[in-house]
């Protein structure tokens, strides 16, 4: 089974600024989505102080197989993506994020993130469920075969796995998370759930990991 996570910035007018997306727990790619417009170059004091420095000084000195290539917008100097390879955690990951966020918000002064998406398949590359950190407070999980894949709340598999064992810890660390379940169609198969007041990117993670756990259980049985 494998996954990816995909982040995007926004400015406050909603203009999509930049784009980042986690491959394999071990790749990481930046891209500008107008590059001409931010003007990013590798030689600007923004982006080797805040961001290369800072990768090279916190990540690089202590991953000697981190990787950072740069591809650059047509025969400009501005920065079209970066490819960071060889992570080694998510920890590496979230860091990057940090940095181009305060990168960001040093071009334009005051930066937004809307959503932070995981996309999660299966051994043949089928779209199992898609798991989106909405507005840094919202969690929707969302099975996207629902009526195939046939995850029900009152499964055994479900119980031991997410309902019971996830919900009730996320619960004991913070009591104000609600949780919705949106059935398909008239039937007791579970099309999506929203969390609700989920206050942290690590409650976020949890929630995936136990998705992926869900997931890796369900493909056994079935």
């Amino acid at each position: 089974m494998s996954s990816s996570i995909q982040r995007r910035f926004y400015s406050q007018d909603n203009e999509l600024l930049c784009t980042l997306d986690y491959f394999n727990f071990s790749d990481v790619r930046i891209t500008f989505n107008n590059p001409e417009i931010l003007q990013i170059s590798d030689k600007s004091d923004s982006y080797r102080t805040i961001f290369l420095e800072e990768i090279n000084n916190n990540l690089a000195s202590k991953n000697e197989y981190l990787e950072i290539k740069l591809n650059f917008y047509e025969d400009t100097d501005f920065i079209e993506f970066i490819l960071l390879s060889n992570l080694q955690s998510i920890e590496e990951y979230n860091y990057i994020t940090n940095k181009v966020m305060d990168l960001l918000s040093n071009i334009r002064e005051s930066v937004i993130t809307s959503k932070i998406e995981r996309k999660f398949y299966s051994s043949d590359d089928q779209l199992l469920c898609i798991v989106n950190f909405l507005d840094f407070n919202r969690v929707n999980i969302t099975f996207v075969n629902p009526d195939k894949f046939e995850v029900e709340k009152s499964s055994e598999v479900f119980r031991n796995t997410f309902d019971e064992k996830t919900i009730s810890e996320l619960k004991d660390n913070n009591p104000k998370i609600k949780v919705h379940y949106h059935h398909y169609e008239d039937s007791d198969i579970i099309e999506s759930i929203d969390i609700l007041n989920v206050d942290h990117i690590s409650d976020y993670n949890y929630i995936c990991e136990k998705i992926m756990e869900l997931l890796s259980e369900k493909a056994k049985i079935q």
